[in-house]
């Protein structure tokens, strides 16, 4: 299949203004120059146009396009994200089951998001040393793509988009910690954690050895 034995001179959403998460249908019309049957595989990027980013890929495999004629693909979808605005939408045609792509163009504000922009939620806390109490520093805290480090009080603080995920604790020497936590718009989550320290190689040896010199002083007392 030759890149101009096709082409895509629209792509249509409907409805063209959607709230978060309500489900739209995507449609390209193809305008197909071919003797025969072709199957390909068509792939809509949804992207925001400010950043270039790609929200969400819809795709529909295996479609067949009419000799000779006019015919147009869709799929049902929906999009959930805090962006609110319009979305360009990137079409890209290619050979069914390759990597092989034959067409691409891109059409501008296909899809509106409308609604109010979804708020983060807080995430804070304090990390302690489960054995000696004392307040942990420069601990990494991860929630998703967001991380902070805790300051010398121990205490650490997020901000994050709603959703349920691990919040993940880690510092040199000390074991890792993980929390499932669910993150709402708008409201803080608190979470404090006591972290163990590893015992170092060393620390064992020793506590083994004193272990051996009192078991042979108990023999020995029980000797006498």
């Amino acid at each position: 299949m030759a890149v101009h034995d096709i082409n895509v001179p629209q792509t249509t959403a409907t409805p063209s203004t959607v709230e978060n998460g309500q489900a739209f249908t995507i449609r390209s019309f193809f305008e197909n120059f071919l003797s025969n049957d072709d199957s390909m595989d068509i792939y809509w990027d949804f992207r925001n146009p400010q950043t270039g980013e790609t929200i969400k890929t819809v795709i529909r495999s295996g479609f067949i396009a009419p000799p000779l004629s006019s015919s147009e693909a869709s799929m049902q979808s929906s999009i959930t994200t805090s962006y609110r605005g319009p979305l360009d939408v990137l079409v890209t045609l290619m050979e069914a089951g390759t990597t092989s792509t034959f067409f691409q163009r891109e059409f501008n504000s296909v899809l509106t998001i409308s609604g109010a922009p979804i708020g983060t939620g807080t995430i804070n806390g304090v990390v302690f040393d489960r054995t000696t109490g004392q307040p942990l520093s420069s601990v990494q805290v991860n929630f998703y793509s967001e991380q902070t480090l805790t300051g010398e009080d121990g205490s650490y603080h997020l901000e994050a988009d709603p959703s349920t995920g691990t919040l993940r604790f880690q510092k040199q020497d000390y074991k890792p910690e993980n929390r499932t936590i669910t993150v709402r718009e708008r409201e803080i989550t608190s979470i404090i954690v006591n972290m163990e320290k590893i015992k170092s190689s060393k620390t064992m040896l020793y506590v083994a050895g004193a272990a051996a010199v009192g078991i042979i002083a108990l023999i020995m007392m029980k000797g006498k």
